[in-house]
């Protein structure tokens, strides 16, 4: 599924930008995560996306972005709060 973004630059000219949206499911698959993980990061905006009625969809960048980020280890988590 894609969606069409309209950009207006300073010469009032229309860009129009195609990007993919993913479902949870898909997101979950190209992640290698449980799609109830990406509904809870959804819920909670450690993951942006649009709720399009009761269906969740996830812009191609916030995927890129997550898988982009540096892994933070759970023990070193803990370790740092000691």
């Amino acid at each position: 599924m894609a969606r069409v973004l309209e950009y207006q630059s300073s010469a009032a000219s229309h860009i129009f930008l195609m990007e993919q949206l993913h479902t949870v499911e898909q997101a979950a698959h190209l992640l290698q995560l449980h799609p109830d993980t990406i509904r809870l990061w959804l819920r909670t905006g450690r993951l942006k996306g649009h709720k399009l009625g009761r269906v969740w969809r996830v812009p191609n960048h916030e995927l890129r972005r997550l898988s982009e980020a540096p892994i933070q280890d759970s023990a070193t988590e803990v370790d740092s709060e000691a």
